[in-house]
C-alpha cells in the first residue's frame, strides 16, 4: 500500500492503527513534528507516546482516540519503507489538508452532551402568605385585634397609645410650679443668692419636735446671725498638695513589714535603709539586720 493512501486511511480510521505501525508513524513525525493527528496515531500505536502525545492536542481528542475500538482489516496491512517522501511532500499535504481533523471532536462532543443527564431543576413553592384580617366586632370584645384596632382609633391623631389623657396632663400642670420658679431658684442656689425672708416664717415650717432637738438653739442661732455660706478668701485657701503629701514616705515609722513590702515592690535602696534605721532603733538585733542588708546587695 502506498504511504500516501496508508497514512489517510490510518487517520480516517484510528482504530486500524497497530503496533507495527510505529515506526512509518515515527518517521512521519521526524519528519512533521507539529502535525497533532501523527501524533495521535503514534500514541495509540505504542503507550510511551502518550504523554508527548497530550502536548500537541487535547485532552478530550487523545482520550477518544485512545479509546476507540480497533477495527480489524480484512487484508493484512504490509509495512512499507518510505522512499521519496521528499519529491511527494506537496501531494502528501494536499492529502492531508482534505481530511477533517476536527471531526474527532465533534464527535466528542455530541458524544458527550448525550452521556451528561439532564438536571431538573426544581423550583421551590412560593410560600402562601397568611394575611391577618382586621377583625373590628364589638359583639366579641376582649381579643388581641379587637384592642389593637380599638387603641388606634383612640389614638390615631396623635400615635401615642400609652399616653395619659387630657384631664391628667392638666392637672399634672397645675402640680407642677411656673417655669420662672425653677428658674429664680436655679439662679439662687448657683450663685448662693436668697431672697430676704422671715426667720419665723422659716421656723414655723419645721415642726415642733425638731425644735426642740438638741442642735435648734445653734440652728436657730445661724440663721439669725449669718444666714448664707461665703466662700473662703484667697489667702485662706490651702495650696498644699495633699496628694504629694501622702505619697511622700514617713521615715519616722518604720517597721519590718514595710522594709518587706519595699523588697517585694524591688525598691531594695528604701528596704536597705528601713533595715538600718531598725538597727539603730533595735541594736540588740543589728546583727539580723546587716545580714538581711548583705542579701539585698546580692539582689543589685
Amino acid at each position: 500500500m502506498d504511504n500516501k493512501k496508508l497514512l489517510a486511511d490510518l487517520i480516517a480510521e484510528p482504530g486500524k492503527v497497530r503496533k507495527s505501525h510505529v515506526p512509518f508513524l515515527k518517521e512521519m513525525v521526524a519528519e512533521y513534528p507539529y502535525a497533532q493527528p501523527l501524533h495521535l496515531l503514534l500514541a495509540r500505536a505504542e503507550a510511551s507516546f502518550v504523554p508527548k502525545a497530550a502536548l500537541y492536542s487535547q485532552g478530550n481528542v487523545l482520550f477518544h482516540v485512545l479509546n476507540m475500538v480497533s477495527v480489524e482489516e480484512d487484508k493484512p496491512l504490509m509495512e512499507h519503507e518510505v522512499t521519496g517522501l521528499k519529491g511527494e511532500e506537496e501531494l502528501f499535504i494536499e492529502s492531508v489538508a482534505t481530511i477533517d481533523f476536527f471531526e474527532f471532536e465533534k464527535k466528542i462532543d455530541t458524544v458527550a452532551v448525550q452521556q451528561v443527564p439532564q438536571i431538573e431543576t426544581v423550583i421551590p413553592d412560593e410560600p402562601e402568605l397568611s394575611r391577618v384580617s382586621k377583625y373590628d366586632d364589638d359583639q366579641l370584645p376582649y381579643t388581641f385585634l379587637w384592642w389593637l384596632a380599638k387603641t388606634r382609633k383612640e389614638h390615631e391623631q396623635v400615635f401615642q397609645p400609652y399616653a395619659h389623657r387630657k384631664s391628667d396632663e392638666v392637672s399634672k400642670k397645675q402640680q407642677k410650679p411656673d417655669a420662672a420658679e425653677f428658674q429664680q431658684q436655679y439662679v439662687e442656689h448657683i450663685f448662693h443668692i436668697q431672697t430676704p425672708f422671715e426667720v419665723a416664717d422659716h421656723l414655723a415650717e419645721y415642726p415642733a419636735e425638731i425644735k426642740d432637738t438638741k442642735g435648734a438653739e445653734i440652728i436657730e442661732k445661724f440663721l439669725k446671725e449669718d444666714p448664707t455660706i461665703k466662700p473662703p478668701k484667697p489667702e485662706q485657701i490651702d495650696n498644699e498638695n495633699k496628694a504629694k503629701k501622702s505619697a511622700e514616705d514617713h521615715y519616722d515609722l518604720v517597721s519590718e513589714t514595710l522594709a518587706k513590702i519595699y523588697i517585694e515592690q524591688m525598691l531594695y535602696h528604701k528596704a536597705i535603709d528601713t533595715y538600718k534605721k531598725l538597727s539603730l532603733k533595735y541594736p540588740e538585733k543589728s546583727g539580723y539586720f546587716a545580714d538581711l542588708i548583705q542579701s539585698i546587695e546580692k539582689k543589685f
